[in-house]
């Protein structure tokens, strides 16, 4: 996290002893707090996540992470510079999406705006990683409330800056391209038309470069060669004291 402090609600989801462990390896056990469950589910703990950020006064900026992202490192605080500094930086991923360059529902003009020598482009969905602020998260907890209800993610995020939902052309290739995303688009109105119709349209931004990726094979973001980054972070936490021979 380079300079940034922070304080860690780490929410173990039936995970062995070891997993506690590896987050007090790496961060001041006064930072973290631990809070288990007995195996209740991806839903449960996502509601939980967020309403551990709401509860908290350390900080005005709150960040969700999934467990399965690798980061750059020194570049997380360039998130929060520009939260900081764009007012209208509502929502901000560290992930640049292999799906922004290959299906039909992002293939369209898009905004971008540099910050720290960093390229933000606006972009229409994400996964479950973003920063925000504590009083935006207030205000949207329940649109992500209903991943509960099995609502996916992506359709929040559809729900939430309301594209392509009112823009036809967009519409009519997410409906019928690849990716199955017709599924997402219904699921986006059942659960969110009261936003989409009378709620705010709230604004997602993307790093170009990527800051982080998704753990995933085929999830990998573009632009940067990740099996020596990878092969060095793993040696790294084989051997932390980095031994030689």
């Amino acid at each position: 996290m380079g300079i940034l402090r922070a304080r860690i609600w780490v929410l173990l989801d039936d995970c062995p002893p070891k997993y506690k462990n590896l987050f007090t390896r790496y961060f001041d056990p006064h930072d973290l707090v631990f809070v288990s469950f007995p195996g209740s589910g991806n839903a449960a703990t996502s509601k939980a996540q967020i309403e551990c950020l709401l509860e908290q006064n350390d900080a005005p900026y709150v960040y969700l992470a999934e467990d399965d992202y690798f980061y750059l490192p020194k570049q997380f605080e360039q998130m929060l510079r520009f939260l900081n500094a764009e007012p209208e930086a509502h929502f901000i991923s560290p992930y640049d999406h292999p799906d922004y360059y290959s299906l039909g529902l992002h293939d369209h003009p898009v905004r971008s705006i540099v910050c720290d020598k960093k390229y933000w482009r606006q972009s229409s969905t994400t996964c479950f990683t973003f920063s925000t602020t504590r009083a935006i998260l207030r205000k949207t907890a329940p649109m992500f409330y209903t991943l509960s209800q099995r609502n996916y993610d992506n359709s929040i995020w559809m729900s939430l800056n309301k594209y392509p939902l009112l823009k036809p052309s967009i519409l009519f290739r997410t409906l019928f391209g690849p990716g199955h995303l017709w599924k997402s688009v219904i699921k986006a109105w059942l659960f969110g038309w009261r936003q989409i119709c009378f709620g705010t349209r709230w604004k997602l931004w993307t790093p170009v470069p990527t800051i982080a990726t998704h753990m995933e094979k085929s999830g990998l973001a573009p632009g940067v060669d990740w099996p020596p980054i990878l092969k060095e972070a793993i040696a790294h936490v084989n051997d932390p004291l980095n031994r030689k021979g």
